[in-house]
């Protein structure tokens, strides 16, 4: 089953892939090293495949300039939280989604993934957010902050 974390990030400035790359390989995640391919347009539009196990779906990290399936997400977050109750965790997490700028998306196959890929995700995550002022956003309609600790749920 496709699982998507996706990182909304207040900064302009995206990483480089190469800067994902490298983080993910100095991690020492896994056992032999994953391969790794990356598809890059330019700065702002370039995606990343993690095969860290040849028999289950890869890791896949992204960023688009024009990513629709993004916006669609943001735009049903914006009428969720309008229609939600008022709190200050809502406020505050409407000012952030409205604030994005840069979105990163990690799409994995929640049914295979291995306890090794999660401890890589979870670091990434974070290594992201905390690069672009961001917070992750789940499929499960939950928000959190750069420190892992959910903070709001749809």
């Amino acid at each position: 089953m496709k699982y998507y974390l996706r990182v909304f990030c207040q900064e302009s400035a995206p990483l480089s892939p190469e800067e994902v790359i490298e983080f993910i390989k100095d991690g020492f995640f896994f056992e032999p090293e994953p391969q790794i391919t990356l598809q890059k347009e330019n700065d702002l539009n370039w995606e990343i495949k993690v095969v860290y196990d040849k028999e289950r779906d890869p890791v896949i990290i992204s960023t688009y300039s024009d990513d629709k399936e993004s916006k669609k997400e943001i735009e049903e977050i914006r009428f969720v939280l309008n229609i939600s109750k008022e709190s200050k965790k809502k406020e505050m997490i409407s000012k952030l989604i409205n604030s994005t700028n840069i979105v990163y998306t990690l799409q994995i196959n929640q049914d295979q993934i291995t306890d090794d890929c999660w401890e890589m995700l979870d670091s990434v995550e974070a290594m992201l957010m905390r690069s672009c002022n961001g917070i992750l956003f789940t499929s499960d309609n939950e928000f959190f902050d750069q420190k892992l600790q959910k903070i709001y749920k749809l």
